[in-house]
């Protein structure tokens, strides 16, 4: 009997232990709540602004290469293509004589 009641007192230790480590771990995801929610208040406002210019610029006709063209000057676009698909000159820099 005495084992026996010796063998509950040390599973009523780590079952206290255990408790006593989930307090600890709530406690600090609480305080990690706490510190997040007034950044969230002031994140939220500015997701809803960015949502708004997105949606915005996204009725906004665009032309394919315009991203390109401005993301580096040193390229153009052109209206028309120099050459063709088949690789003849789509138009001929030659002069008539």
């Amino acid at each position: 009997m005495l084992n026996e009641n010796v063998e509950l007192i040390e599973k009523n230790v780590e079952l206290a232990s255990d408790l006593d480590t989930a307090r600890t771990e709530q406690s600090k995801g609480i305080e990690q709540i706490r510190k997040t929610l007034p950044r969230t208040d002031e994140v939220t406002p500015q997701n809803s602004a960015l949502m708004e210019e997105i949606a915005t610029s996204a009725k906004l006709p665009v032309s394919p290469a315009e991203p390109w063209a401005s993301a580096s000057p040193s390229f153009g676009v052109m209206e028309r293509p120099c050459i063709t698909l088949r690789g003849i000159p789509a138009q001929s820099n030659k002069k008539d004589s």
